[in-house]
């Protein structure tokens, strides 16, 4: 993104976006451009005499996804004066994550990962929130590797199986077993007070808030509505899943020159003109997720199917394993009336 793109994304923020507005870099690895975008992006706030932080009294919040490996003392330093949020790509412990996120020699990236997680731990957040890629292919131990990371006082596990892959009856059955033995340590965990944020876990969850609290369908992330995504030349889409679709249809403007609101509504009546439903439509008859099916992620149906509605099935399958899976630890935690699962999964009383 070159100065001129980041001058118009500060200027659009400042003037559309609810303070204080957050600017989150994604890449590629946005650490590679560090001095580039990243630095140059907050002197040019501070040019323009915004202030930088993450509390209502200030009128930009930077945050960034990255892969870690090339986190040092000085960026985190930086990171610290102007309290950037960051999410840390970690596949598991070392044997899962090495196995995908390797340098171009083959060696595994697992070493400067948590080096830096320790770095980030130290001097900016003692429980940093680590995104957790799980496929068919890293299934097994899953659960021991989620308690060796509870246990390490990291409790902030976006921890999302990829369902835009091939999954097979056996991965089906590995998911739910380790699940099993997962739920086994929530309850565990639940007890003592100290409970990680298990996407997986939070489907049971959505599912009563859905039959009691009047979620919807519709209650989600949307189109443009919460956020945009931004290409490197200011192109503005509906998320920043869209990105990398280049696709000019989804393109709603661009920083330079505004967003078409007009553009922004009719997709969003587009999809919200049906319910999503199951690329095999006769499994939403049975499915136990269906109260609080939001359809998942709407870039990735667009990716597969060319349309927002249709869920892949293996979505669908994993939900409902997890939910079959985690409701009778819902129903335990709500009959106990604890409050570490009210406070991290239903935020409601109990």
């Amino acid at each position: 993104m070159d100065e001129e793109t980041i001058r118009a994304l500060l200027e659009f923020a400042k003037n559309h976006m609810i303070k204080p507005a957050e600017i989150w870099w994604f890449g590629g690895e946005p650490t590679v451009v560090w001095k580039d975008v990243i630095v140059r992006a907050v002197e040019i706030a501070e040019e323009m005499g915004m202030k930088i932080g993450w509390t209502p009294q200030h009128d930009v919040k930077f945050g960034f996804t990255t892969n870690a490996t090339l986190l040092d003392e000085a960026k985190v330093e930086l990171m610290k004066r102007y309290q950037f949020g960051v999410l840390i790509s970690i596949d598991g412990t070392e044997e899962k994550h090495d196995k995908h996120r390797k340098y171009h020699d083959g060696r595994g990236t697992f070493k400067e990962v948590w080096r830096a997680i320790q770095l980030v731990r130290k001097h900016l957040n003692p429980n940093p929130q680590l995104r957790w890629t799980v496929s068919p292919d890293n299934l097994d131990g899953l659960a021991d590797d989620i308690k060796w990371f509870v246990e390490q006082g990291l409790t902030a596990l976006a921890c999302d199986p990829v369902y835009e892959c091939k999954w097979y009856e056996e991965d089906y059955e590995k998911f739910r077993r380790e699940m099993i033995k997962l739920r086994g340590y929530m309850i565990q965990w639940a007890r003592r007070g100290v409970l990680p944020f298990i996407l997986s876990v939070r489907k049971a969850s959505e599912v009563w808030l859905a039959m009691n609290r009047g979620w919807s369908w519709t209650d989600r992330c949307g189109l443009a509505q919460g956020g945009i995504g931004l290409d490197v030349n200011g192109d503005i889409y509906p998320c920043h899943r869209f990105v990398d679709t280049h696709d000019p249809t989804l393109v709603l403007g661009n920083v330079k020159t505004g967003i078409d609101q007009e553009k922004r509504i009719r997709l969003n009546v587009y999809w919200r003109e049906c319910r999503p439903y199951c690329e095999d439509p006769s499994m939403c008859f049975e499915c136990l997720y269906r109260p609080a099916c939001n359809g998942g992620c709407l870039a990735i149906n667009w990716d597969l199917f060319g349309d927002m509605h249709v869920v892949p099935e293996s979505y669908c399958r994993i939900a409902n394993i997890a939910v079959e899976v985690f409701t009778p630890f819902h129903n335990l935690m709500v009959w106990e009336g604890n409050e570490a699962y009210r406070r991290t999964y239903l935020n409601v009383r109990l």
